[in-house]
């Protein structure tokens, strides 16, 4: 929201960051702080060629969306194809959401619009052109994305996490520890948008 995520990217070396928020406030923080280029618009509104971004960055965004589906139509037409989506969201069928149910820290049914799990997930970014190439459930910071980030920008880690998500489940056995996922997508053909 206020450009933590793109400043850590910049710090690390990353360049050519643009960023949207719906907050002007939000938006004033990123640049002053960061000195990023952070556009005040939604997503639905935002102006961007087709294929233009080589990454897109989804932090904790699909669950406030009123549209996701809208949202992410947009996202598909602004990504080049084969770039990479990384997207990250509550899980909404966690043991610790099935156990505590409308206590669960996630539940928040006036910000959190929408809420995926792992079957509902690979399904919506299915409609939308997208494959995911890496889904891992965990507790979501800021560290957690740079580094996995990192990984991404060498190929062949992406081959040795994949394999590493298929034998780790034994590994999450905290209730909490998978109640956020984080998924790396990659476009795999182009959706037009219906607006």
């Amino acid at each position: 929201a206020t450009g933590l995520m793109l400043g850590l990217l910049k710090l690390n070396n990353f360049y050519n960051l643009e960023g949207l928020e719906l907050s002007k406030w939000a938006c004033n923080e990123a640049k002053k702080n960061f000195n990023l280029d952070i556009q005040n618009v939604d997503i639905y509104d935002a102006k961007y060629p087709s294929e233009y971004f080589d990454l897109i960055i989804s932090n904790h965004v699909i669950e406030h969306l009123k549209d996701p589906l809208q949202a992410f139509i947009k996202i598909n037409q602004f990504l080049k194809t084969g770039g990479l989506l990384f997207l990250s969201t509550p899980n909404g069928s966690c043991l610790n959401s099935r156990i505590v149910k409308a206590k669960w820290r996630h539940f928040i049914p006036e910000e959190h619009l929408y809420l995926f799990n792992k079957k509902s997930i690979k399904i919506f970014l299915g409609k939308i052109g997208f494959k995911i190439i890496l889904l891992k459930f965990r507790l979501y910071s800021d560290d957690s994305l740079l580094n996995y980030l990192k990984q991404l920008t060498m190929p062949i880690l992406i081959d040795y996490y994949r394999r590493i998500i298929k034998n780790q489940g034994s590994l999450n056995n905290f209730i909490t520890s998978r109640d956020g996922m984080i998924i790396v997508a990659q476009k795999i053909k182009n959706i037009e948008t219906s607006h």
